[in-house]
């Protein structure tokens, strides 16, 4: 936990910076070594989220999948971005880094998502999550009359720490455990919905800045045929060059 808290909080502060049209501008080598920087925290982050992938929140299969798919994209996306710039493809730098940011923020919509979820679940009623013995002595501090108490009988005295007890999910303050249980049932899903949510805004606003993109498609050629790259304006990974589409023309 705390390498991954240690590592991906200072990440987001750090990438916000990068983003800042007068330090990109006026401050390039900051800029660059900046990015190298959060490049090093995302890994350093992401490694510790996929350590912790097996125990967060029960670390059942719909959890884990979700861990594991947003640190692919995340990655993914983050490494296709360095892949570019050392292209000078700036403008699929910049959209691979956006998508690289946005898809790692949308953990915090995911937080949002999950606690709305909880709160619905423990409406309808009938959910329940599968707690180990051990997890529920944890949570309770060991108290064999509080376990008692939260109907888990089966887990006084610690003798059976790997035997597993459904937990009624409600978000009910009173019981700590239930609530608990409440936002294991909810974090699966969430972390999906806010995937989704984040990825299908992201592209709407690049579909909505093409201008932008022609911009820095034009810089890319110039700073790309003075550096000598056999495919001027297509030097990184680009449409026309791995695609279909017609061969990129300077204007």
């Amino acid at each position: 936990m705390i390498m991954h808290l240690g590592a991906i909080l200072p990440c987001g502060i750090l990438a916000v910076l990068q983003f800042v049209p007068i330090i990109r501008k006026n401050y390039l080598p900051f800029h660059r070594i900046n990015g190298y920087i959060v490049l090093t925290l995302l890994a350093v982050g992401v490694a510790g989220a996929l350590i912790l992938s097996r125990h967060s929140f029960g670390g059942d299969v719909s959890s884990g999948g979700g861990i594991y798919g947003l640190a692919f994209i995340v990655i993914g996306s983050a490494l296709m971005g360095y892949y570019n710039i050392k292209h000078l493809q700036i403008e699929e730098h910049r959209k691979w880094m956006l998508r690289a940011i946005v898809y790692m923020s949308s953990i915090i919509t995911q937080r949002i998502i999950m606690i709305i979820s909880a709160i619905i679940v423990s409406s309808v009623g009938g959910f329940a999550t599968a707690w180990y013995c051990d997890e529920i002595a944890y949570t309770l501090g060991y108290n064999d009359t509080k376990i008692a108490i939260h109907g888990s009988r089966e887990c006084v005295g610690g003798s059976a720490p790997t035997r597993q007890v459904l937990i009624p999910a409600r978000m009910d303050q009173e019981e700590p455990i239930q609530m608990a249980s409440a936002l294991r049932t909810a974090f699966g899903n969430s972390i999906w919905i806010a995937m989704l949510i984040h990825i299908f805004v992201l592209e709407v606003y690049f579909h909505l800045t093409p201008k932008e993109t022609a911009r820095l498609r034009s810089i890319s050629y110039q700073k790309q045929l003075e550096a000598g790259f056999e495919h001027p304006g297509s030097a990184g990974i680009t449409s026309d060059r791995w695609g279909d589409a017609d061969p990129y023309q300077p204007k």
